[in-house]
């Protein structure tokens, strides 16, 4: 048989389900378990599946890990590297400026300064020249830097002066207007309606005594009026 069929044919439906699983469902389907039984089998088929999947994210997680702090290390590693060799070069520059010795150095011609000296006054002010030039650039930079960090605050300070020149002339504009007239004010009080309801019910409310006292003065009134009438012949 071809190699292909020795482990035989494993067949996927249209909704993906392998023909193995279907035939694990059926032979719990066929089986006499209870139901509880059968929806056991399931729930822990179904979690070792999502166990599965879960031990799988986790290893792919977990070798990225490996390989991002591989790599991290490994940039750390070169930075110290080049650290020390730095500072090793810097020791071995100053330990030769100390140990430095013009006569034996002359004799031996090594440098450009004892062998040549023409090369080197010219190679140094080539050097020199080129310093300069940098030197005249990174000033520029810095002016050009300060000139517009000055441009942007008095832009700034523009701004919040005519802001405050708004706010002065409509403050004015204000306190210069005509006060506008004062609306109505409805006012209750409820003493005043309290006493005028007492003072209108009072007359209501005379005894007798006053009432009787009132009839006595008005007869009092007529009398002394028809004595002080005169007389007129008719």
């Amino acid at each position: 048989m071809p190699k292909d069929y020795q482990d035989g044919i494993a067949f996927v439906n249209g909704n993906g389900v392998s023909a193995s699983a279907q035939w694990l469902n059926r032979e719990d389907e066929d089986s006499d378990a209870s139901d509880e039984e059968l929806e056991r089998r399931r729930r822990e088929k179904k979690e070792a599946e999502l166990e599965k999947i879960y031990l799988d994210q986790e290893r792919r997680w977990l070798n990225r890990e490996r390989s991002r702090t591989a790599a991290v290390e490994r940039e750390k590693a070169r930075d110290k590297e080049e650290e020390l060799v730095l500072a090793a070069e810097k020791e071995n520059v100053a330990k030769r400026l100390r140990e430095w010795n013009d006569d034996i150095e002359a004799g031996r011609k090594v440098e450009e300064y004892y062998a040549d000296r023409s090369l080197w006054i010219r190679n140094r002010a080539t050097f020199r020249t080129r310093e300069a030039d940098l030197d005249d650039r990174d000033r520029a930079a810095e002016e050009r830097d300060k000139a517009r960090d000055t441009e942007k605050r008095e832009e700034a300070r523009g701004m919040a002066d005519s802001f405050l020149d708004r706010q002065a002339e409509e403050l004015g504009s204000r306190i210069d207007a005509p006060p506008a007239r004062e609306p109505a004010r409805f006012k209750m009080s409820l003493g005043a309606a309290a006493t005028q309801k007492a003072a209108a019910a009072a007359p209501l409310r005379r005894t007798i005594a006053e009432v009787e006292g009132l009839l006595e003065d008005e007869e009092d009134a007529a009398a002394a009026s028809s004595t002080k009438r005169t007389l007129v012949p008719i």
